[in-house]
């Protein structure tokens, strides 16, 4: 991974892909805001709107992150962009290998706008702008949101997977706006993102997702032991002897599984975005 794949889309502007994350900070925040704001007395609806705010806080900060982690990294392409004027050349993908003369570019681009120059910012721009930067290793805050993005987008898909095979058909608020966003939008949010990133899934990393089930089952495991109460009926093994266990087994062994496929899947979406970025023109020149 390098600092402008986490900025960069294979598939989309980086203007287009900063503008969804800041969409989805934004609406993750006005959920953390709505769920503030509710109380309740009953202890499984509690419960419920507890779950839906650790959700939407964890979604909230990763979104939150890779903003502004754009705005901060912004600076340096910027920057890079000024010194060596080769790299605004926006008439062409591949920068210096524009047949257009370099006066006439730089004439060109001094009377645009600063919003029009970041539109057009594409992922080679972004690459040489890190290199002529020397940006060429990850924060620890990229790095954390790199292990997040891994374990948001595997526990979304569990979770939604498992809520409408075992959860959802019995329940009467299935269909309401508290347990959609946690259990339908998130899911399709965090997809999009998926898609659009360019987030290496690294089969090592497994271990955080394991280790994020354990964290997980363990709370639910002290909740219960402390209240006789399971947050989900369908887990308490006294009164569904045999699904239960094989659920607690099944979820031990679906997670890393279906994160292993994700790991596949990524390297599908990056194949598809090199024959994108191939057929398109654009190539990501490194500048020395």
């Amino acid at each position: 991974m390098e600092p402008h794949d986490v900025l960069t889309s294979s598939f989309v502007r980086p203007a287009i892909l900063f503008a969804f994350r800041a969409f989805c900070f934004v609406w993750q925040l006005s959920g953390v805001i709505a769920i503030l704001s509710t109380e309740t007395s009953d202890r499984d609806v509690h419960i419920a709107i507890t779950l839906s705010f650790l959700s939407d806080l964890f979604n909230c900060v990763y979104f939150g992150g890779l903003v502004i982690s754009s705005l901060w990294y912004a600076k340096h392409i910027l920057r890079a962009m000024n010194d060596h004027p080769d790299l605004s050349s926006f008439d062409t993908y591949s920068g210096p290998s524009s047949q257009t003369p370099h006066s006439q570019r730089v004439q060109g681009q001094s009377s645009q706008g600063l919003l029009t120059r970041v539109w057009r910012i594409t992922k080679s721009h972004v690459s040489r702008g890190f290199t002529r930067a020397q940006v060429d290793s990850l924060t620890w805050g990229q790095k954390l949101a790199w292990v997040g993005s891994e374990v948001l987008t595997t526990t979304a898909f569990v979770v939604t997977l498992v809520y409408w095979i075992f959860i959802g058909p019995k329940s009467e608020s299935a269909h309401g706006y508290n347990s959609l966003h946690m259990h339908a939008f998130n899911m399709v949010t965090v997809m999009v993102e998926f898609i659009l990133s360019r987030w290496k899934f690294i089969t090592f990393h497994v271990v955080f997702v394991i280790g994020i089930t354990v964290l997980y089952m363990s709370i639910m495991l002290i909740h219960y032991a402390r209240t006789g109460y399971f947050v989900y009926d369908m887990l308490n093994w006294k009164q569904h002897s045999v699904s239960a266990p094989i659920l607690w087994i099944g979820l031990f062994v679906a997670v890393p599984l279906i994160f292993l496929l994700f790991v596949q899947i990524a390297k599908l979406r990056d194949h598809i975005g090199e024959k994108c970025a191939e057929s398109s023109g654009e190539t990501e020149v490194m500048l020395e």
